[in-house]
């Protein structure tokens, strides 16, 4: 057999494989692995008995496991039978004596029948492939059509996230301007205290001095605090405000669906008396 006719019928049958196996079948990762690894195990089984065939000398006489060509054998020792059998099948039908050399018809044999076989591999681990039938969904002809849309609606959740993050702003303001005004108030007592203190040189008084200004530092951040405190009050306000406006509006459209519903099933009642 020529090496472009085994290739060519490589290539159809394993794109015909590709197009039509996927219909008889369906194989799991793992099962697709496995597959690979067997084709390119036969693949290497392959070229190695042809790569031995050519190798091993020629010899005068026919001898077991040998096969004859040209009126000597090439002797290709083989332990188990069926082996055996396959080896002689392929040296004998399929690598013939060509007017080609080893290298040129073994890549050409490997390219093509990879060539063939990977979009039948692909297959399985991709089966929404560019060669994938389309699936189409049928519409339901029974089903009530239903208007109400998820996104449409406000954001509950979102909201109520809002109200919470405020809250723990305000206590995380209110910490901090505590602790300010309690770290202030101990500057100031040790500024006092140092005051009275019998020794009141050039030293103590820079001393006391830059003790009084962290307090007044201290003092600056409280009140920073707490406008920050009254700011996120406010911002509190406002998405509390929102919440129940977007709360009650939900309320209201359900009771519109509620509503709705129960008139189209009036009717359908009707109709079905």
């Amino acid at each position: 057999m020529k090496p472009w006719i085994f290739g060519l019928i490589s290539t159809c049958s394993s794109r015909w494989l590709r197009r039509n196996f996927h219909n008889m079948i369906d194989f799991d990762p793992f099962d697709c692995m496995l597959l690979t690894a067997f084709l390119l195990a036969l693949i290497f089984i392959y070229l190695w008995l042809y790569w031995r065939g050519r190798k091993m000398p020629f010899q005068l006489k026919h001898q077991p496991g040998s096969i004859r060509r040209s009126g000597t054998s090439i002797h290709v020792p083989m332990p188990i039978p069926i082996l055996s059998n396959i080896s002689h099948f392929l040296l004998r039908r399929i690598i013939r004596a060509m007017k080609v050399s080893f290298s040129s018809a073994a890549l050409f044999h490997l390219v093509t029948f990879l060539f063939g076989s990977f979009g039948f591999v692909g297959l399985f681990m991709n089966p929404n492939g560019p060669n994938a039938e389309e699936i189409v969904a049928e519409a339901d002809m029974g089903s009530v059509e239903d208007s109400h849309n998820e996104q449409a609606g406000p954001n509950l959740p979102q909201l109520r996230h809002e109200v919470k993050m405020c809250e723990e702003s305000q206590r995380d303001s209110e910490r901090l301007a505590q602790d300010s005004l309690e770290r202030a108030d101990a500057l100031i007592e040790e500024a006092n205290y140092r005051r009275s203190l019998p020794d009141q040189g050039p030293a103590s008084q820079e001393h006391r001095e830059e003790l009084l200004a962290e307090a007044g530092h201290e003092i600056d951040y409280a009140e920073s605090d707490l406008e920050m405190l009254q700011e996120l009050a406010q911002d509190k306000a406002d998405a509390i405000r929102a919440y129940n406006e977007a709360l009650g509006a939900e309320y209201n459209r359900l009771r519109e669906r509620e509503t709705a519903l129960r008139e189209a099933n009036e009717r359908l009642r009707s109709q079905l008396k």
